[in-house]
């Protein structure tokens, strides 16, 4: 995404431009839909699921439609959606369970579809015991089309990288975020504090 194009739909539609150009007016999978903040945003066109059966109840009572499933085995058929959407996800998953994580994804995802990635960046990966490893923009690049990664795949899923987006710091505040993305996509920081990857389906 452009500068350009990030200011213009940020100002159109006073939301986070990404979710607006990938992720606005299509069916949405959510996964690690947690309390459901995310679904609630587009309840008709985004479906949620989650390991943890009280959460997916809570979302259940907000009047989501939430499912308890295994990021790791998503019980829908063939290309059910338009993208998938997964928030501070796949830090949590050994190199082995991200791999079939996005080929997962890759399987239900429509063609043209995309896989709506946020994950912290190296610096800020190693706070909490859950986190297993980080991946930045490279480790997606790395499995996508390297023979190296064999080992962690039968072959690469039908994904490309489609846009990247690091992140100096995050504010509660959405337009300091929204002016601090900006200032980010102008001079990309070297060693961000997170990063907003995006897949396409081929």
């Amino acid at each position: 995404m452009t500068f350009i194009e990030y200011l213009r739909l940020g100002l159109r539609h006073r939301r986070n431009p990404h979710l607006v150009k990938y992720l606005v007016g299509r069916r949405v999978l959510d996964v690690g839909c947690g309390a459901g903040d995310f679904m609630a945003r587009d309840p008709a066109n985004t479906v949620g699921i989650d390991l943890d059966p009280v959460l997916v109840e809570h979302c259940r009572s907000r009047g989501l439609n939430a499912q308890c499933m295994s990021a790791l085995s998503l019980e829908f058929p063939d290309e059910s959606f338009d993208a998938v959407h997964a928030a501070q996800l796949i830090e949590h998953f050994a190199p082995a369970d991200a791999a079939r994580f996005i080929a997962e994804t890759a399987r239900v995802l429509r063609p043209g579809g995309h896989l709506y990635l946020t994950t912290p960046g190296v610096r800020n990966v190693w706070g909490t015991f859950s986190h297993i490893r980080p991946y930045p923009p490279m480790a997606f690049v790395k499995l996508l089309s390297s023979r190296t990664e064999n080992y962690l795949r039968e072959a690469p899923p039908a994904l490309e990288v489609a846009c990247v987006h690091g992140h100096r710091r995050y504010y509660a505040n959405a337009t300091v975020s929204f002016l601090a993305a900006a200032i980010d996509l102008l001079l990309p920081p070297g060693d961000p504090i997170g990063w907003t990857i995006i897949l396409r389906k081929k």
